[in-house]
């Protein structure tokens, strides 16, 4: 009797503790379905203000998110979604520095190989470099060197003019991670992408490809390129000389199931990974980053979350990889939106991701109404405070899109707060300092603004950009800096925009600064107007727009020829003309 008293016994408590720990797991599983619910609640709002991409999200090893936003082709209205194909750009060197280490582990090469030990010729200046200051963009070579054939490209690398000396600090090179890729051509006998595919791809059950492949390109979505309009892939890029900087091909599904094998060692073993996801270099002043591995950025500022990460852009495609160590947690996002939807956002976007599977709360824009196809339509038109701020608004694929030009229209959309809309006017006084300098030959001016490094950097290149300018599109006739706003790759950078009037053409140069520090100069992105946003549908005649890097949002009133934003209770006017 007391044995089958005990026998019940023991049932009951198994019993109970199964009961305990189902009702933990559905407890933590409901925990993740809200969180995902709110991160799939959040895309979809943003992509009401202009968003398109895919976006994937895993913790420990389990999917919680795959999911496609917006259109991949607005000709065809084809959706986005997790298996659309995406040229995944400067990823492509995380994919690079793997395929190196596999032939490290294979005994086909070490680290601290010199290069001048496989290729011939190479020049005194650089023969100390090694496949480590490759990887660890410490080589001192050029951030890029001009589109050639490949079989020109290793000697067009190696004639460049180092920008520091080898080793002494961190430069972005993808002429650096294009010699690595014809260092694996000359190991392994095989063509770069032929490598690639036989030792990564094909063994992992991968479709990824690459864009110098034409079958692929039809699969690529529609990028958003301000200065082309929606493009198909294959009119803006060809991947000859991409080689091992850029130039794969693949879903967000695909890219996660790679990165999910390197975590597990399918790829290369432990010791290998620790040196790709180890600080080989120290970073200071490049925003969040503190460190560059092999082929991945770090950010190591808080311990107790660490992130790994590497992000591509081209203009119109933009990707990012982010894995949060110390919660096993990988968020990755495609977009093919430029400047006028929310691609450039993505770090953005994948913090505020973050933050919401910690619980936390973002700010996010406001509910919105769909709009039909005709009541757009009377609002479209230019509108202007003054002589010197603008608005423009105009119909696009079925939504209305607001541009600024001139600081005080600017300011209203964005919403900046006082200490900053004083900066940015600062640097929009240097900016027109520069441009006025640089285009009438004033040196002794530029010498005074910019500093040694930034004079020796920047005033060659400016001049020979200027110089191609003036052949292809004639006589310059003025330069005007319309504004600047938060870049959204750091909040801190101010990126103001300078607009060159030339005979044929008008081009855009953006300067963008870090505090007292010129940081890097983008050209012809063919951005109209300094801020472009989506307006989004709240009532008959009110519309609101979203700033992602300043987390507001501002209302836009529509009234009898005039649109009027408020501003402490008082509404600033813009009149049609």
């Amino acid at each position: 009797m007391n044995v089958k008293f005990n026998i019940y016994i023991v049932i009951f408590l198994l019993a109970l503790l199964f009961s305990v720990f189902l009702f933990l797991a559905c407890g933590q599983h409901s925990g993740l379905t809200n969180k995902t619910n709110s991160i799939d609640e959040y895309l979809m709002k943003l992509e009401a203000h202009g968003f398109s991409g895919s976006v994937l999200v895993a913790q420990n090893g389990n999917i919680l998110l795959q999911k496609g936003y917006g259109l991949a082709n607005v000709q065809t209205s084809e959706k986005f979604s997790e298996e659309t194909q995406f040229p995944i750009a400067s990823i492509t060197k995380s994919i690079t520095a793997t395929a190196i280490l596999l032939l490290e582990k294979k005994g086909k090469l070490k680290t601290t190989d010199h290069i001048g030990q496989f290729f011939k010729d190479v020049p005194n200046d650089k023969k100390e470099i090694t496949i480590h200051h490759l990887l660890s963009h410490t080589s001192g070579l050029v951030r890029d060197v001009q589109r050639t054939s490949r079989d020109k490209l290793l000697r067009l690398i190696l004639d460049s003019k180092l920008i520091h000396p080898v080793g002494k600090q961190f430069a972005y090179s993808n002429a650096g991670y294009q010699l690595l890729g014809l260092l694996i051509e000359k190991i392994t006998g095989d063509l770069y992408e032929q490598f690639i595919l036989k030792r990564v791809f094909q063994p992992l059950n991968l479709t990824c490809s690459f864009e110098n492949d034409s079958s692929v390109w039809r699969q690529i979505p529609m990028a958003f390129d301000e200065s082309q309009n929606y493009t198909i892939f294959k009119k803006n890029y060809r991947a000859e000389n991409k080689i091992g900087q850029g130039g794969i091909v693949c879903s967000i599904t695909d890219l996660y199931k790679w990165f999910f094998s390197l975590l597990n060692g399918d790829i290369i073993d432990n010791q290998h990974l620790a040196k790709a996801f180890s600080p080989q270099v120290m970073i200071k002043n490049q925003g969040n980053y503190t460190g560059y591995g092999y082929g991945f950025y770090l950010n190591f500022a808080d311990p107790e979350d660490r992130v790994i990460i590497h992000g591509g852009d081209i203009f119109g495609y933009h990707s990012e990889l982010q894995w949060y160590k110390d919660s096993d947690r990988v968020i990755i996002l495609f977009s093919n939106k430029e400047l006028y939807g929310l691609g450039v956002h993505k770090r953005i976007i994948v913090s505020n991701i973050n933050k919401l599977l910690n619980g936390k709360k973002i700010i996010q824009p406001e509910e919105f109404e769909t709009l039909s196809s005709d009541e757009k339509l009377p609002y479209v038109g230019d509108y202007k405070i003054d002589e010197n701020n603008l608005f423009h608004v105009w119909h696009e694929n079925n939504h209305l899109m607001i541009g600024a030009e001139g600081q005080e229209a600017i300011n209203l959309i964005a919403v900046h707060n006082q200490d900053q809309k004083e900066y940015i006017n600062q640097k929009n006084r240097l900016t027109q300092q520069i441009v006025t300098a640089l285009t009438t030959g004033q040196e002794k001016i530029l010498k005074d603004i910019l500093s040694k490094s930034e004079y020796d950097f920047f005033v060659s290149y400016w001049v020979d950009v200027l110089e191609n300018s003036k052949k292809k599109y004639g006589k310059l006739r003025k330069v005007i800096v319309k504004g600047a706003n938060s870049y959204p790759w750091q909040e801190k950078y101010i990126r103001c925009y300078a607009y060159y009037f030339f005979e044929n053409k008008t081009v855009d140069i953006s300067y963008v600064w870090d505090q007292n520090t010129l940081r890097e100069t983008l050209e012809e992105s063919g951005v109209q107007y300094p801020v472009v946003m989506r307006l989004v549908k709240h009532s008959e005649n009110v519309y609101s727009v979203f700033d992602l890097v300043t987390s507001k949002g501002q209302l836009i009133r529509f009234d009898d020829q005039k649109l009027s934003i408020k501003v402490k209770g008082n509404p600033i006017l813009a009149i049609k003309y």
